[in-house]
């Protein structure tokens, strides 16, 4: 539903009125199984709300109080069809029922796949469990946080008849690492990589403590020392740590990088030392115009114009900020960003256009004198998050992913097995070949 930048485009967007939030809170406890604590999570008393309404007639709902600001509900036809995005999830885990998968296949699901029923850990015990249709979430093993959002596509009924197979187990709706995640563009914990999902709990302990999910633990046991006499990395694994290069590409980043990148050649490459700018010295309208000429200069392509200015507020200048400062534009001379970005354009900095009340930036002008005088060599948020990537992509870069073969039957054998068969139960090789 969000595979690309063109499903996030938006018609409009409004702060939410204490009504709307009352009204959007009582479906929230309808829909979903919360209690008040959750509550206090999800929709904080003092926050922020927007929802933003997208091209495709979606709805999306924003905590503004986070920075970046957070997308935590989307409403897929703009009927009430409530879904919790991961940011959501990620603070309130429970909220929904939870189908597990294995890491590996993350890497599909991050690139907007539907999960497919052989790749569900224990289906019959979980996916089987929940009427069709019934909204979910989809969690790596051994990674509390959940990767992605949908709704259930088979049931009891189907599993029984055509096995677990073939089929789609869950419709995805929303993944981590698609345009809806983006916006905001922040990961829960370490195994969140690019691309991939990785465990950041041991799944050997796991397996002990739930040993339904492999009935035969023997043969796993026996398989056990071979996997770690030759360790053997899965191929989808081994792609997704190649792609690592979150030093480079930015993990907590949307979009590409901006025009002025000239100025920062070989900066990442040979990993210097960037000096910081003393933040807490600055005046809030001075941190307004730093971080405004950052975001124009360091990471807003003209390709992505036009753009809105809540856009542009959110996932560029609160990110060009300067290191341990806070950027509250309640507290400058302007109160609000598009006074300060109106007088950008008086200055004629940049280009605005106001649509019947939706301000949007055209162009930036790049041949003013501020912006060819400004320096870009100091560190920022944007930097401190891309290090921290880095160091998470370095620490996780020797976890692999041990593979070992195993044999089942079909489902189409069940009218030759006992009626209390488990086909969910798995030999090794060499059990496989005794007669």
């Amino acid at each position: 539903m969000f595979k690309t930048e063109k499903d996030v485009n938006t018609r409009s967007h409004n702060a939410l009125s204490k009504k709307d939030v009352k009204k959007l809170a009582q479906s929230v406890q309808s829909a979903f199984t919360v209690t008040e604590e959750d509550m206090a999570r999800l929709l904080p008393p003092k926050a922020e709300l927007i929802v933003m309404k997208l091209a495709s007639k979606a709805l999306l709902y924003f905590d503004a109080s986070q920075a970046p600001p957070q997308p935590i509900f989307f409403d897929s036809n703009g009927r009430n069809s409530l879904y919790p995005t991961v940011y959501a999830l990620w603070r309130c885990p429970d909220m929904v029922p939870t189908v597990l998968t294995h890491p590996a296949v993350s890497k599909p699901l991050c690139n907007g796949a539907d999960l497919m029923l052989p790749g569900v850990v224990n289906a019959a015990a979980s996916v089987a469990a929940l009427p069709l249709g019934s909204k979910c979430c989809v969690k790596v093993r051994g990674n509390a946080m959940a990767v992605a959002v949908g709704e259930t596509s088979v049931d009891a009924e189907h599993i029984e008849k055509h096995g677990t197979a073939q089929g789609i187990a869950v419709t995805v709706y929303h993944s981590y690492m698609d345009s809806l995640w983006a916006m905001s563009g922040t990961v829960p914990n370490e195994g969140f990589q690019k691309g991939l999902v990785l465990p950041t709990e041991s799944l050997e302990e796991e397996d002990e403590e739930d040993t339904d999910e492999e009935d035969s633990s023997d043969a796993a046991g026996e398989g056990e020392s071979a996997a770690e006499e030759e360790a053997v990395p899965s191929e989808a694994l081994l792609d997704g740590l190649e792609g690592m290069a979150l030093q480079e590409e930015g993990i907590t980043l949307h979009g590409e990088e901006g025009e002025g990148q000239a100025d920062e050649e070989g900066e990442e490459a040979e990993q210097k030392a960037i000096p910081e700018v003393d933040g807490s010295s600055m005046s809030q309208d001075e941190l307004l115009e730093f971080s405004f000429m950052m975001a124009i200069k360091k990471s807003v392509k003209d390709s992505k114009l036009p753009m809105l200015v809540s856009e542009f507020f959110a996932q560029h200048m609160l990110l060009c900020r300067p290191v341990g400062s806070t950027l509250d534009i309640k507290k400058s001379s302007y109160k609000k960003i598009g006074k300060f970005l109106q007088a950008m354009a008086t200055d004629r900095r940049i280009r605005m256009l106001d649509e019947k009340g939706n301000l949007s930036l055209q162009a930036i002008n790049r041949s003013h004198p501020a912006y060819k005088e400004f320096r870009t060599g100091v560190a920022t948020e944007r930097d401190t998050a891309r290090a921290e990537a880095a160091v998470i992509a370095e620490e996780s870069a020797t976890q692999s992913c041990s593979v070992r073969e195993a044999y089942r039957f079909s489902a189409a054998l069940r009218p030759l097995l006992p009626e209390d068969f488990d086909l969910d139960t798995y030999w090794a090789h060499a059990e496989a070949s005794q007669p």
